[in-house]
């Protein structure tokens, strides 16, 4: 793990420069901006970074010209302390900075590399990289750096924990109870309130430690919560415990694949134990960037108790009027031109528009202008000031830049009520397409900001003891996002139950009962799929009798009629979803699938790019590349078909469906070595219903197809063999 010069970069946990030699000896760095530099060249995908970047980065305080000698200075200082150990680790050419060193001698690159890998002993590595916080001992107290640090310690933060859980799970399923323990007691100390962490915990100790150990653990945790939230256990660790409690030992609460009772579409009866509560899980967590994603962005909550936005005369407030959807109000302020003219300006003002267009032409997300004075824009916002005079607990602002010949966004998005930026991104275009970009910028965004809100939301109401209907819907929808396991399913499932129970009209809690049943079918975490399916179209056609216009809730019905292999009524669902919301992209995607299972091949390919294209980092792009791998498999077309599995597996490395289908591909290919890998992977996923479950999935895509998948079962039958 070490570069060319014999040094290695630790970023996670404390900052350290170590050489190769007897006790890998640490080389001191005697500045703190210094080990900021190397950082974030380190971190950057080139290694290279300009001059003036860095200066602005480190010295943003400061004025140009003494910025960069500053910075000057501290490049000198750097290259006195590697002079002994490292002399070659920083080239100079002109105006560029540049890093020699590979990912490889790079703790945060390299976990970023392993993370994604379709390997398990590569995520277990990458696991073993976390020693804490990305850059834990260094905030220097310059914004544009902490900021840069605060977005990378919380993605960093996510990959890990992911690849921690992975681990969990198989080293579970492979039999290495101590393994699955150590990953999983690992990932609690990232955070010891995030319940279904906890959850995991006791029933690898239940399963490996016996019942008596898991349930000491859950006391333990119980006083915990209460000391740090005053709040109790949640119904679904509740209900754990409770079968921990009642299980004739030795047996346990199994971990991979468990099976859960479908949850009825009526309100549940009044409990006397209260609303789920209490998680409080980290905000990166929260996000729950895993595979396949489920469709949140047909709607967003807004608490009807919470202040309205305001509206123009005579018209009604963006969340009045709809009591029942419980849409989230986004305060869209002006996007700002860093440089004063008039072109980049109307540049910014044209963005500030499109985005406020696409957001009142989509149903998931609702915006509110918060237009400022052209005299105001240069100065901070009060953003709580904002939000107050809004009704809004969001905020989204945008800076516009030129530079060259390129076109930088930078877009952020703020919680009003603590002041936090918890998202941004930025899109580097091409300057000569600047119409189309500020098009495409704004469409993506539609879909970040409903994704991010939501999972901010709810990591805003597990904090609290009673977060309202709002808040329950919020971290229902955030379970649902993060559905890799049936716990995190049956989550989802309690909180829209208690919403249903304060609000049983509310058309987001029926919908996400039928998005919560239709995930634990299409991703095989229940052996007989009918009694879901059946709740799934109940509370699904229940929401669409009181509210015919959310495009969620046509999308989710498409995905239930289409686990019955109902493909017509399907793509009758899908298309109304679209139609309802344009540049909602998850049902492109799904029409692509159908489209490849009636062998239009090209019109299948070109409908999931389009999703891909509406929405380039959803969640769900590893589905949609599945997608597009079994179409191109079924045409005996299999470097392309292996190329869009690849993706999918990365994006998505516990799904069963893609890992089935990227060994069929590989064993097509006459790649054996990397098919039996993959059956071997599965077997380690679900090792007691591995036959069950891949069969039913072949079964079910064959019989999905007009003329079959005869690939799709050859090379899967190769695979296996080869295995």
């Amino acid at each position: 793990m070490y570069g060319p010069s014999g040094i290695r970069l630790q970023l996670l946990g404390k900052f350290r420069v170590q050489a190769d030699g007897p006790g890998n000896p640490t080389i001191r760095i005697s500045a703190r901006k210094s080990c900021a530099l190397l950082a974030y060249l380190a971190m950057h995908p080139e290694r290279s970074v300009g001059r003036s970047q860095l200066a602005t980065l480190l010295w943003a305080d400061s004025p140009d010209r003494q910025a960069r000698q500053s910075l000057r200075q501290c490049l000198a200082s750097l290259r006195a302390d590697l002079a002994e150990t490292a002399p070659d680790l920083l080239h100079l050419d002109g105006d560029v900075v540049e890093l020699r060193l590979p990912v490889t001698a790079i703790d945060a690159t390299a976990l970023g590399e392993l993370a994604v890998s379709a390997r398990f002993d590569d995520l277990v590595r990458a696991g073993g990289l976390y020693r804490g916080p990305f850059l834990a001992d260094l905030d220097l107290g310059v914004e544009p750096f902490d900021e840069w640090a605060r977005g990378e310690r919380a993605r960093l933060e996510t990959l890990a924990t992911d690849v921690l859980e992975t681990s969990a799970f198989g080293f579970d399923a492979d039999g290495q109870g101590d393994s699955a323990l150590e990953a999983a007691e690992r990932l609690v100390a990232i955070d010891p309130l995030r319940e279904d962490w906890q959850r995991l915990v006791l029933r690898l100790l239940a399963r490996h430690r016996g019942r008596e150990a898991a349930l000491a653990r859950a006391e333990t945790f119980a006083a915990l919560l209460k000391n740090e939230l005053d709040v109790e256990p949640s119904p679904p660790t509740q209900a754990l415990v409770d079968e921990i409690r009642h299980c004739p030992a030795p047996q346990a609460p199994a971990v991979v694949a468990a099976e859960r009772t479908p949850a009825v579409v009526r309100p549940p009866a009044a409990s006397a134990d209260g609303p789920p509560r209490r998680r409080w899980p980290a905000i990166a967590a929260a996000v729950g960037l895993v595979a396949a994603a489920f469709g949140v962005a047909g709607f967003l909550v807004v608490d009807k108790d919470s202040p309205q936005p305001r509206a123009e005369a005579g018209q009604p407030a963006p969340g009045q009027g709809m009591p029942k959807r419980y849409i989230v109000v986004v305060g869209v302020l002006p996007f700002v031109a860093e440089e004063k003219t008039d072109e980049l300006s109307a540049l910014a003002d044209h963005m500030t528009n499109n985005l406020i267009d696409e957001m009142s032409r989509a149903v998931q997300i609702r915006a509110v202008s918060a237009q400022a004075p052209q005299s105001s824009r240069d100065r901070a916002v009060d953003v709580t000031a904002v939000g107050e005079e809004l009704g809004v607990h969001y905020l989204v602002q945008g800076h516009v830049e030129r530079q060259g010949d390129r076109l930088a966004v930078n877009v952020e998005l703020i919680d009003t009520r603590n002041r936090l930026q918890f998202w941004g991104n930025r899109w580097d275009e091409p300057w000569a397409d600047r119409a189309g970009a500020r098009v495409r910028i704004a469409r993506e965004l539609v879909r970040d900001l409903a994704l991010q809100s939501i999972a901010h939301e709810a990591q805003w109401a597990a904090g609290q003891k009673d977060p309202g209907v709002a808040g329950l819907l919020a971290e229902g929808w955030a379970a649902v996002q993060r559905h890799n396991t049936a716990s995190t399913v049956g989550d989802a499932v309690a909180f829209f139950q208690e919403a249903l129970r304060r609000d049983p009209d509310n058309v987001v809690a029926l919908t996400g009962i039928g998005a919560a049943n239709a995930a634990a079918v299409t991703n095989f975490y229940v052996s007989e799929p009918e009694p879901y399916l059946t709740n799934a179209e109940a509370a699904l056609n229940r929401a669409i009798t009181l509210d015919p216009n959310l495009a969620g809730t046509f999308y989710w019905l498409g995905v239930v009629q289409l686990a019955r292999l109902q493909l017509d009524e399907a793509y009758r669902s899908f298309s109304r979803s679209v139609q309802l919301s344009p540049n909602f992209a998850l049902p492109y995607g799904q029409l692509g699938y159908i489209e490849g299972q009636r062998n239009n091949a090209d019109k299948g390919i070109a409908l999931i790019r389009q999703a891909l294209e509406l929405s380039p980092q959803d969640p769900s792009a590893g589905r949609w590349s599945m997608f597009a791998g079994q179409i191109e498999m079924e045409r005996d077309k299999f470097p392309e078909a292996i190329g869009w599995m690849q993706k999918a597996v990365q994006a998505m490395p516990r799904n069963i469906r893609a890992r089935v289908s990227l060994a069929a591909a590989y064993a097509l290919a006459g790649n054996m070595k990397d098919a039996a890998e993959q059956v071997a992977a599965i077997r380690k996923l679900a090792p007691a219903e591995f036959d069950q479950v891949t069969e039913r999935y072949i079964t079910r895509s064959n019989n999905a197809s007009a003329k079959g998948m005869p690939r799709l079962l050859q090379g899967w039958r190769l695979a296996r063999e080869a295995s």
